[in-house]
């Protein structure tokens, strides 16, 4: 390239051009040219050098005269020896040399550079010319003012840190504004790739690095870490990016919008935007596909600047121009898809539970981080509650439009990550508009989030640089996480009482029956029991309504109620039926998931059961406005029917309740499709008041039944009985090692034959307390009888020694007590002392009866032997009132005694379904008849939540049946007697001083049971 027409690329110093020539199939040609006969001061390249006097403005002049121009050039010289080449540039036909020496920023060299240009004389006499006058003027390197001369020489930083000139740049200031930039005037002196490069600021004599923000090219030399054979290889479109770059900013002298500082490793770096008078250079490289939209720095940018460099990029993606010429087209990603859904549940502040159709959907937001909330045991982030509260407010219940952008994992463990919109209609399938608001996005504007800093090739939100954006005007603005941390939430200890009796009965005592609390639905575990949280009393608790039930089917296990559901049905093991009521159990729960869960509410508590649940209404606003209990609404659509008791006490939302309840009988909605569908144990037509009111059942209740005939009765409430059918397996835990008593009567009468009958001579036997023996036991006749007294061998607890002759003993397979002759004892053989006592002593529950040493006493209990003596009966078991009880012998054949049971008694004609279904409840009659009452401890304890133990212990066994229904039917009935003042209400109410004491119960010694039963 001898001569041609070329552009300046840069200029080196006063006297040196970089010229560079057009393309032709790969990078365009360069030299480097000094300019002929003149000599400009020597300007430092480095930190070992320094500037000669006015080297600095005599390089300035010619840059800002010829730099980025088009030019003629001709090569007059090559010096091999230094590497350098001499020549005449041309400027719009003006030879450049000629303006350098008339302004005085260049001395003419000697006469030998004429030799090597014969042609040029005439224009180096006119330069001498020049050049006197420039001495003559005292102008540009002639300048003989000494201050100006050592004022010219530059002191230069060469190795400035960019953080900590960033940090200068601000001014105090924590962080700068996306579109209030620091603007700093700056000369481009070398491009490194087409992103970065090193500048000189003038105004402080430093060199700084500087990058764009939001973009990124090619590295011309690749990272250390690649291996040594390629190391220097630059990447695809890196020396096309790069000189992309130096063709417009290279040796310019522009403004820099500065907007942060590079934080990661290798070399800090300005970054942010050149003003450039033409344009945005980051968006032109991104539209000639030589740079890609680096999204760590597209936060320092503002809005509209990141919308326009995703639009650039795109634009090149789609012509398939530079980095994306060979791209592949994206794939779809299966999981992706657009669909409308209601929200139902917020489990954290980035995944909800969405409602497609009858399908529910778990969706996490794409593309940001929020703080964890722990829901039970750990601490919580800060800020945690916020966010999770802050979605809840605006999502819960309402609909939106889910756009699933990717999906992590697989099968069972897949995750999908999609924009949510709400508060307008999206389109979806081609049809609707209006995109709503993105909810991920508002989380990040009010500091609630961070944006996940994804790799390139990763799915990300379609929002994801206005998320970018947000981020950083919310750390400015230093709104939620971004600020103090003091500004959170403090981390409070809520008084959980939802599994804790005892607390909730210290809650419920706080508690106004007259005042509506206002809560949000934390959990739904049956379609009318919901686990609620009362801000204002920081306090979450169980509550059921008090005016409904719904369904409530358990399958292959005794039947259990939460307080307000239909008592489940026990199946017998391994037997599998299908209830016609299941499917409405369902519907229920999730009619009241969908419309109460993590919704405001208010409610009033009117009471609470044993399990320390509590009673009331719940009621919800409805979109006219105004407030509805949840109870009509499930009663409506047949998914709940009005309660008998609450029946019974009337008012006028229960009148109104049984009127919409007619309404969906009439209708069939829900569950009355089913005929003769009563989610109750008690049928419709037995609960009305009356002489014997709550003491008829159902088939389905009896079914939860145990068959038992009475074998001793100690007073008016207590007795022992034995098991008429073998309990199964499933029942071991309650009744353990029961048989039918024949079976134990046998295998007696067998030892006896064999081993005491016969003349077998007399062994002795240990007497001592707590010893189980053969005892010989006398069968009284009856009067004037001839026949002669029976004698029979009984299995016997020794419990007290009377004299050195007799001793007291417990019958255990009968439950009666006798004293007899020591001689009438005799050991028994391991087998038998290890069955376990075939006599269960029972108690009626919540009931107390008078001592038989007093009239009121024996009248109780000629009352209950008279109702269920030598009758077929059955039993419902509640609890066990001493659990160190187990009925087993030990193996030195000390018995521990029976475990009294606490049950309800009924009593039948017969053990056929249609007797069946009219048993007497034996409680409900004694007490309906005044013979016994309520224990007012007892029931207090019931209601307050924990299990009453006479003797000191706490319940083991699992409850069979709602103890406070059962509560509620005898309630009913002493409610009865005691306005007609029958028996012991004759003079008003007996008085419960006895109640407080809680002595134990006193039993009958041998020879009260014939007084008993007369």
């Amino acid at each position: 390239m001898a001569s041609g027409t070329a552009t300046v690329k840069s200029v080196v110093s006063g006297d040196t051009l970089v010229l560079v020539g057009k393309a032709t199939n790969g990078p365009p040609p360069e030299i480097t040219i000094t300019l002929s006969y003149v000599q400009c001061p020597k300007i430092a390249r480095g930190p070992s050098q320094t500037d000669e006097a006015f080297a600095w403005e005599s390089r300035e002049y010619l840059r800002a005269l010829c730099v980025g121009k088009s030019v003629l050039f001709r090569v007059t010289q090559t010096v091999s020896s230094i590497n350098r080449t001499f020549g005449d540039v041309l400027l719009n036909g003006t030879p450049v040399v000629k303006m350098v020496v008339e302004n005085g920023w260049a001395s003419l060299k000697e006469q030998r550079d004429r030799e090597a240009a014969p042609d040029s004389e005439a224009l180096y006499q006119e330069l001498v010319l020049l050049n006197a006058a420039a001495k003559a003027g005292n102008i540009g390197i002639y300048n003989n003012d000494e201050a100006a001369k050592k004022a010219s020489i530059r002191s230069i930083d060469w190795t400035t840190d960019a953080a900590k000139y960033f940090e200068g740049m601000l001014g105090g200031r924590k962080a700068l504004s996306p579109s209030s930039p620091v603007v700093l005037e700056a000369v481009i002196e070398h491009v490194r790739d087409g992103a970065s490069f090193r500048c000189y600021v003038p105004k402080d004599s430093c060199y700084v690095s500087f990058a764009f923000a939001g973009a990124t090219c090619p590295r011309v030399n690749t990272p250390s870490s690649a291996s040594s054979e390629n190391a220097a290889a630059p990447e695809p479109f890196a020396v096309q990016s790069k000189l992309f770059t130096e063709c417009r900013l290279l040796n310019r002298r522009l403004n820099l919008a500065v907007q942060g500082v590079s934080s990661g490793r290798g070399e800090p770096m300005l970054l942010g935007t050149v003003l450039h008078p033409r344009g945005n250079i980051s968006e032109q490289l991104l539209k000639a596909g030589l740079a890609k939209v680096a999204d760590w720095t597209l936060a320092l940018l503002p809005k509209e600047g990141v919308l326009a460099l995703r639009e650039a990029e795109n634009e090149a993606k789609r012509e398939r121009r530079g980095l994306w010429a060979d791209a592949a087209p994206p794939t779809a990603d299966p999981a992706c898809r657009v669909f409308e859904a209601a929200v139902v549940e917020i489990l954290s502040g980035d995944t909800i539970v969405v409602l497609e159709g009858q399908t529910e959907k778990r969706v996490t937001f794409s593309s940001i981080r929020v703080p964890r909330h722990q829901a039970r045991g750990g601490t919580s982030d800060p800020f945690a509650v916020e966010c999770k509260e802050f979605v809840r407010q605006k999502l819960i219940g309402k609909k939106v439009v889910v756009s699933v952008e990717y999906q992590r994992g697989e099968g069972k463990d897949a995750r999908q990550f999609a924009s949510v919109y709400y508060g307008a209609s999206r389109q979806v399938n081609g049809k609707g508009g209006g995109k709503g608001q993105d909810i991920a996005l508002q989380l990040v504007q009010e500091g609630l989030a961070v944006t996940v800093r994804h790799r390139g090739d990763e799915p990300r939100a379609m929002g994801y640089d206005m998320l970018m954006v947000e981020e950083v005007q919310a750390v400015q603005k230093k709104k939620g996480m971004h600020g103090p941390q003091s500004k959170a939430t403090a981390a409070t200890s809520v008084n959980d009482v939802t599994s804790d009796p005892k607390k909730a009965k210290l809650v419920f005592a706080t508690l106004s029956k007259d005042k509506t609390y206002k809560g949000v639905i934390e959990h739904v575990f049956t379609g009318s029991r919901y686990k609620v949280s009362i801000p204002s009393e920081n306090v979450t608790l169980q509550l059921a309504l008090s005016q409904v039930r719904t369904p409530a089917i358990v399958k292959n296990a005794p039947a259990t109620t939460d307080g307000d559901d239909t008592k489940a049905e026990a199946l017998e093991e391994g037997e599998v039926r299908e209830n016609p009521l299941v499917k409405w159990v369902e519907a229920g729960k999730r009619y009241s998931r969908h419309t109460l869960l993590q919704r405001k509410v208010e409610l009033e508590i009117s009471d609470m059961d044993r399990n320390g649940i509590m009673m009331g209404k719940v009621y919800v606003t409805t979109e006219a406005n105004k407030s509805r209990p949840v109870a009509f609404s499930l009663v409506e659509l047949g998914l709940a029917s009005v309660d008998k008791y609450a029946e019974r006490r009337g008012g006028h939302e229960i009148t109104s309740l049984v009127e919409v309840q007619n309404d969906a009988k009439t209708e069939k909605r829900g569950m009355w499709i089913v005929p003769n569908a009563v989610p109750s144990t008690v049928k419709d037509t037995e609960a009305e008041e009356g002489d014997d009111a709550g003491d008829v059942m159902d088939d389905a209740a009896a079914k939860n039944m145990f068959r038992v005939s009475l074998t001793e009765i100690y007073d008016g409430v207590n007795f022992a009985v034995n098991f008429v059918d073998q309990p199964n397996e499933g029942d071991s835990q309650l009744l353990r090692g029961q048989m039918k008593l024949a079976e134990m009567e046998e295998m007696m009468g067998a030892f006896a034959k064999d081993t005491l009958d016969g003349g077998a001579e007399e062994q002795a036997v240990s007497a001592s307390k707590g010893t189980l023996l053969a005892v010989l036991h006398e069968n009284p006749s009856p009067p004037n009888d001839e026949e002669p007294i029976e004698q029979v061998w009984l299995r016997g607890n020794v419990e007290e020694k009377v004299d050195n002759d007799r001793v007291r003993v417990l019958f255990v397979d009968y439950g009666h007590r006798a004293v007899v002759p020591i001689k009438g004892l005799r050991g028994l053989p391991e087998p038998l002392k290890h069955y376990a006592p075939q006599a269960v002593a029972c108690t009626l529950s919540f009931l107390r009866a008078g001592s038989v040493d007093t009239e009121a006493g024996v009248a109780a209990a000629r009352a209950l032997n008279s109702i269920a003596w030598d009758k077929p009966c059955l039993i419902k078991v509640h609890g066990r009132e001493r659990p160190a009880a187990t009925g087993k012998s030990s193996a030195d054949g000390k018995a521990t005694g029976p475990a009294k049971l606490e049950v309800s008694l009924y009593a039948v004609d017969s053990y056929s379904e249609e007797d069946l279904t009219h048993a007497t409840n034996v409680g409900v009659k004694l007490v309906r008849h005044g013979f016994v009452r309520i224990s007012a401890t007892l029931a207090r304890k019931e209601r307050g939540g924990s299990r009453p133990n006479r003797r000191g212990g706490n319940k083991t066994l699992p409850r069979t049946v709602t103890s406070n229904e059962t509560l509620h039917e005898l309630e009913v009935a002493q409610d009865l007697a005691h306005k007609e003042h029958v028996r012991m209400w004759k003079y008003g109410h007996p008085g419960d001083s006895d109640d407080e004491d809680e002595a134990p119960r006193v039993e009958k010694k041998e020879g009260d049971k014939e007084g008993a039963k007369k």
